[in-house]
């Protein structure tokens, strides 16, 4: 499970501990939410943040 903050940290940072503004998701979903899996048919796949 990770934390999805519905309102994105860059743009809202002040509402980084804000709990309302938070969610928990599977990692699946979240990277999901950030358009992180990249494309079905041979795309860039999402591995973390560092791109390793």
């Amino acid at each position: 499970m990770q934390v999805h903050h519905l309102k994105e940290l860059k743009d809202f940072p002040h509402l980084a501990l804000v709990l309302d503004n938070t969610e928990t998701l599977c990692i699946w979903c979240h990277n999901d939410e950030h358009d992180r899996l990249g494309d079905c048919q041979g795309g860039e796949r999402f591995t973390n943040e560092e791109r390793w």
